[in-house]
């Protein structure tokens, strides 16, 4: 590995790990690919590492973004049977009027996005609770 990042950008709460990587990576001025080789040489891509990030490859993500790899796996649907990961969209499906309207992340992507079953929005449950 090339080594731990000098400014890392805390997730937020629920974020998908390519969300994440692309947002250090747009901090950096680099693509989002080349941010996630730089951890992981092997990477071909972010929607791949969003779905099959194996332990090592956690561990590896972990040391250089400086967080713990659970965080790290939590962005991730790496844990989610294998015969689920059909029902998990390639792009982000659900936003509410909340999220499209003045979000202060406006590249954001949260993992309950992808699952087309979910009919929650964690910012706007918080706000209303």
């Amino acid at each position: 590995m090339n080594g731990r990042l000098p400014v890392v950008l805390p997730p937020v709460a629920g974020e998908l790990s390519s969300s994440w990587i692309a947002r250090h990576a747009a901090f950096y001025k680099v693509p989002a690919l080349t941010m996630l080789r730089h951890g992981l040489p092997e990477a071909v891509s972010l929607f791949l590492a969003d779905r099959t990030l194996s332990r090592d490859q956690a561990n590896r993500l972990a040391e250089m973004f400086s967080i713990d790899t659970k965080s790290v796996r939590r962005m991730t649907f790496a844990n989610l049977q294998k015969t689920a990961h059909r029902f998990i969209a390639k792009e982000p499906l659900q936003r509410c009027s909340s999220c499209k309207s003045g979000s202060s992340n406006p590249g954001l992507t949260l993992r309950s996005q992808l699952q087309g079953w979910r009919i929650s929005c964690p910012p706007l449950r918080s706000a209303v609770t």
